[in-house]
């Protein structure tokens, strides 16, 4: 959906996160919204699915995001 990834940074930033970065993926397959974090930073998963339900509906949560990531968190913005 064109503009998903600016209406999910301004969303984030109004939240007060950091966003460094958006794009599209690779595959329009995702019907609900997802979130990947590094191992370390697991304690912000609850946190950001908080954040984000109540706007979005969340599928995949996990701190599975590989830790050569340049980013410590990685939401991909499902159809729903």
């Amino acid at each position: 959906v064109a503009g998903a990834a600016g209406k999910m940074k301004a969303f984030l930033e109004e939240k007060g996160y950091t966003v460094s970065d958006t794009g599209n993926t690779e595959e329009y397959t995702y019907e609900k919204t997802e979130i990947l974090v590094k191992t370390d930073k697991e304690a912000y998963l609850a946190l950001l699915e908080e954040d984000l339900r109540e706007d979005y509906t969340i599928g995949t949560t996990a701190a599975t995001l590989d830790e050569d990531s340049l980013f410590d968190a990685v939401i991909t913005v499902g159809k729903e």
